[in-house]
C-alpha cells in the first residue's frame, strides 16, 4: 500500500504556501487507506478522524479535554477515545500500519 508517498515534499512549505483544499484532499486519502481500515463500525472511523485533525490542528495545548472540544464533545470521557472505542485488534492494526507508514 503506498499513502501519499508521491506527494511527499522536499522541504515543509510554509503556512501561505499550503492549499486547504489540496491537503483536506490528502488527509482524507490517507484517512482511507491508513486509518479507516481497521475500524469495522463507522462511529470509531469518525472519532479517529476528529482525533486526528485535533492533534494537527492549531490547538496551543493537545490533551483529552482540548481534543475532546475540538471534535464537539462536551467531555473526554471513553466513548470518545478512539482507542478505547475500539477493539484491541483494531487499534493493534491501526498502530502497526501507522508505524509502518511513517518508518
Amino acid at each position: 500500500m503506498t499513502v501519499l508517498i508521491d506527494h511527499v515534499a522536499s522541504a515543509v512549505p510554509g503556512v501561505g504556501e499550503i492549499d486547504p483544499a489540496a491537503w483536506a484532499a490528502l488527509f482524507e486519502d490517507m484517512l482511507a487507506e491508513v486509518v479507516a481500515p481497521p475500524f469495522v463500525r463507522r462511529e470509531p472511523r469518525l472519532r479517529a478522524r476528529a482525533y486526528l485533525l485535533g492533534l494537527v490542528s492549531g490547538l496551543g495545548r493537545r490533551n483529552g479535554w482540548t481534543l475532546a472540544e475540538f471534535a464537539g464533545d462536551a467531555t473526554p470521557d471513553e466513548k470518545n477515545c478512539p482507542a478505547r472505542s475500539t477493539s484491541g485488534g483494531e487499534m493493534r492494526v491501526l498502530a502497526e500500519t501507522m508505524t509502518t507508514e511513517a518508518g
